[in-house]
């Protein structure tokens, strides 16, 4: 009986001492973490989202590296009728299917 509680005592406190040196193990880490955060200039936030403070510099509407609104290429006068005219028959079409599936749907 002696010996059982003894085996019991020293699992136990091997499993303390484990937990202890794990804990000062992530101690440790997080220390580190902190410290090569502060050198690079990063924080985590609360949901573990990495942030880089870029100082207040504005940022503009860019697509690609070129200003959206000054470079978007125009269409066409042709190209826009091109356009218009697919619009057109895909209208056609649409209604030509409708009216093919009202007829389905009113057979008996």
């Amino acid at each position: 009986m002696k010996i059982i509680v003894l085996c019991l005592t020293f699992v136990t406190s091997l499993v303390v001492l484990a937990d202890t040196a794990s804990d000062s193990k992530v101690a440790e880490l997080e220390a580190r973490i902190k410290a090569l955060e502060s050198q690079l200039g990063t924080s985590a936030t609360s949901n573990g989202l990495k942030v880089q403070d870029m100082g207040n510099t504005e940022m503009k509407n860019q697509l690609g590296g070129r200003n959206v609104s000054s470079e978007t290429p125009k269409l066409t006068e042709e190209q826009q009728k091109e356009i218009m005219q697919t619009i057109e028959l895909y209208k056609q079409r649409q209604a030509e299917s409708q009216k093919l599936l009202d007829e389905l749907m009113n057979e008996p």
